[in-house]
């Protein structure tokens, strides 16, 4: 909870210093966002992040992708980071689904028992800060989402093995994307 309460405190720091970045890289600019899922500070205020971001993102009308790098399995987890880790997926799978649902045609959707549109609600925050904007976003938390486990079919990676996964993946993500022009 002390990791949500101080984002939500601070988000007038996190939005100013994403939008100094952004400025910088000439409005281009993918953004990484990387954290664990299973307890913590990632956990309760990825969400807030990921959306935060993308307003500020579209705010400017900056151009790149928004990635997220989710740890999703402790090496050792008891019942709490299991049940963080849940509460974290429910939550960023109904986030992630329900563009997919919302952009259903006429024929897709009547297949569905429920009327879509009314049960999918925006993400909405509003934070304490005076002259830091609400946020409500329709949109997917991330344009790309990974999820990394702490075991394979092979065997468990300890934290330095996991570290290194994650890292690697980030790695070979920054090639491929765009870049802001050279001055």
């Amino acid at each position: 909870p002390y990791g949500r309460l101080t984002f939500h405190h601070k988000v007038h720091e996190f939005r100013g210093r994403l939008h100094t970045f952004l400025a910088e890289m000439g409005g281009t600019a993918d953004i990484y966002i990387l954290c664990s899922l299973f307890g913590g500070t990632g956990s309760g205020t990825f969400l807030d992040v990921c959306y935060v971001a993308r307003d500020v993102k579209n705010t400017m009308n900056a151009h790149g992708e928004m990635l997220g790098f989710f740890i999703i399995g402790a090496i050792a987890p008891n019942e709490v980071m299991q049940s963080n880790t849940y509460a974290s997926l429910m939550e960023l799978e109904y986030y992630m689904t329900k563009n997919i649902l919302t952009s259903l045609d006429g024929d897709a959707a009547r297949h569905l028992d429920v009327a879509v549109s009314d049960h999918l609600h925006p993400f909405e925050a509003r934070y304490p800060v005076a002259g830091v904007p609400a946020v409500i976003s329709s949109a997917a938390p991330v344009d790309t989402c990974y999820l990394f486990g702490a075991a394979n079919s092979v065997g468990t990676f300890d934290r330095a093995q996991l570290e290194e996964l994650v890292a690697r993946r980030v790695f070979l993500e920054g090639p491929r994307r765009t870049r802001a022009p050279s001055p």
